[in-house]
């Protein structure tokens, strides 16, 4: 028993296997030849009702109140959130702003002002 030192490339040789599963999200543990990567994909369910939750709120949105210094102007995805920052536009506020306003990302919007 001493001598038995193995890891994760040693059990999973090949294929695509479930390795995680939450409300939200899968992740998926992949081995392709000598690469091995996990993949996480956001289920279409809770896309859907974050989609439908954002809509409520920007029909609720009361544009001629008072609303101080802080609004919510979005609600995106935790997996896309990191994404973006993979890419260095969470850092960047003249690209996220750019993000947060581009027409085709409007289902994440929670109101229409501009960012």
């Amino acid at each position: 028993m001493d001598n038995l030192n193995i890891n994760v490339g040693d059990l999973v040789t090949h294929g695509t296997f479930l390795l995680r599963e939450t409300p939200l999200y899968r992740e998926w543990l992949i081995r392709e030849g000598e690469l091995m990567y996990l993949h996480k994909e956001m289920k279409e369910e809770a896309l859907a009702a974050l989609i439908s939750q954002n809509q409520q709120e920007a029909n609720d949105f009361n544009y001629s109140g008072s609303h101080g210094s802080m609004v919510k102007v979005a609600s995106i995805p935790e997996l896309l959130y990191w994404e973006l920052h993979r890419k260095g536009i969470t850092d960047d506020p003249v690209a996220y702003r750019r993000f947060l306003n581009d027409p085709n990302n409007a289902k994440f919007r929670t109101n229409t002002w501009t960012v």
